[in-house]
Formats: C-alpha cells, structure tokens, sequence
C-alpha cells in the first residue's frame, strides 16, 4: 500500500473510534450532545459526520482495490492467474459478507 492510503486509513480508523467513543458517552451519560457556534471539531455532530463521510472514501477505495486486482486476476472467477490477487479477492469478499480481520 501507498504512503498515503495508509495515513488515511489510519485517519479514518481514528475517526471512527472517536465516534465509538462519542456515541458510548451519549448513550451511558457521561458525555451530552454538544452544537457550538461557532462550530468546533469536538462538538457531537461533527465528530460523528466525519466519521460518515469516511463511508463514502472508504467504498471508493475498495472499489477501486477490487477493480485492480480483477484486472490483474483475470475477469472470470476461474482464470486467476496472479494467486495474490485471488487470496486478496477472496479476504475482499470473505470481509463483505461480514468477516473480521
């Protein structure tokens, strides 16, 4: 992987544990929801919405990934001819259907 997906898996991870953290506080009490203006990084809209928009690069991503290794595995299932791109196929899809790393 490059530099850069690498930082920005590591932002995205940071922003998802740190809405985790946020949704937990809202739900057992030791945090309340938080709007400011003006607005600010912490507040609890924004901690989650960041979180969200990441959705959306991170689909991009895999499609992207996915696209790639198709093309460097061959377009049918059966005539992989690089097996990293086939184990990686194969932890794309076994992780879509709900897997874990």
């Amino acid at each position: 992987m490059t530099a850069e997906i690498l930082r920005t898996l590591d932002a995205v991870r940071e922003r998802c544990e740190k809405a985790h953290r946020e949704i937990c506080g809202l739900a057992d009490g030791t945090r309340k929801w938080r709007m400011s203006i003006p607005v600010r990084a912490d507040d609890s809209d924004c901690v989650l919405q960041d979180a969200l928009d990441d959705v959306g690069r991170l689909v991009a991503m895999v499609e992207a990934a996915r696209a790639g290794l198709i093309a460097v595995a061959g377009p049918q299932r059966g005539e992989y001819v690089d097996r990293n791109a086939r184990e990686a196929l194969a932890e794309l899809d076994r992780l879509a259907a709900g897997g874990t790393q």
